[in-house]
């Protein structure tokens, strides 16, 4: 079974060009296709380290769009439910909708974000060349703003201690406690209660979104400055010949299910 998809992409000095994706579930392959005014249009698929490079950062500003819409979703959610006075704090179990959908948009914004600031070597698996290799450095946001680290921090902790791991954190606990019978029956009832403190008001909620920005404007710059490299230190180094030579007209690339 096979899926095109076609989407516009535009270029320097308004050149309009499409990329189309097919996807072949049975051979797990995506073939990649350039056209221009409905031709195909040949192109060159950069291997170096620096274009590698380029190409991860760009899966990390993609993460980072991603956080930051969840987050978007969740604090319009949260003002619909406040609007209508439903509660949506969780009591009672998870038979509220609307608390299921903002629990998922906040732990998936969380998880999110923090995958740009981590790598994983794949555990087990095979070992084979690195697919991102590349992450944040928490070193980047030393110069923020007091408030916007702290807001870092705060997301980090949650991943690490709470949404990810059962770790040692106030985010989440638990105690038992017996009911002794009303009467002279012995007939104890033990049962357990529980705390989640891991939401986060409307104020956090906003000091993400601000952090995600102020990275996103870091990442901008640090991917300018590959690209220029790329530009400058192999690009303008290619010969006609080695542009003719290089240049394909799809490019297939294998993934895994």
């Amino acid at each position: 079974m096979k899926k095109y998809f076609r989407s516009p992409l535009s270029l320097a000095k308004g050149l309009q060009v499409e990329v189309e994706r097919v996807i072949d579930y049975i051979s797990n392959n995506v073939c990649y296709s350039i056209y221009y005014k409905d031709a195909p249009y040949r192109y060159i698929v950069l291997d170096s380290t620096l274009a590698k490079k380029l190409a991860s950062y760009d899966l990390i500003r993609k993460d980072l769009d991603s956080s930051y819409s969840s987050i978007k979703c969740l604090i319009e959610l949260i003002h619909k439910t406040s609007q209508s006075g439903e509660e949506i704090n969780g009591w009672g179990g998870h038979d509220n909708s609307n608390y299921i959908i903002m629990k998922s948009l906040h732990q998936a914004a969380i998880i999110t974000y923090a995958k740009c600031f981590s790598n994983s070597s794949g555990g087990k698996k095979k070992k084979r060349s690195a697919k991102r290799g590349v992450k944040l450095e928490s070193s980047l946001i030393d110069n923020f703003p007091r408030h916007i680290r702290e807001t870092h921090t705060l997301l980090m902790e949650q991943r690490n201690e709470y949404i990810a791991h059962g770790g040692a954190t106030d985010l989440e606990q638990s105690f038992s406690i017996v009911i002794p019978p009303p009467n002279e029956e012995f007939n104890f009832n033990v049962i357990t209660l529980e705390i989640h403190s891991g939401e986060m008001t409307l104020e956090h909620y906003n000091n993400v979104l601000l952090l995600i920005n102020t990275l996103q404007e870091e990442l901008k710059i640090m991917q300018k400055k590959k690209t220029d490299a790329l530009i400058q230190n192999e690009l303008l180094k290619m010969t006609e010949e080695d542009i003719a030579k290089r240049s394909v007209i799809n490019h297939v690339v294998k993934f895994e299910k």
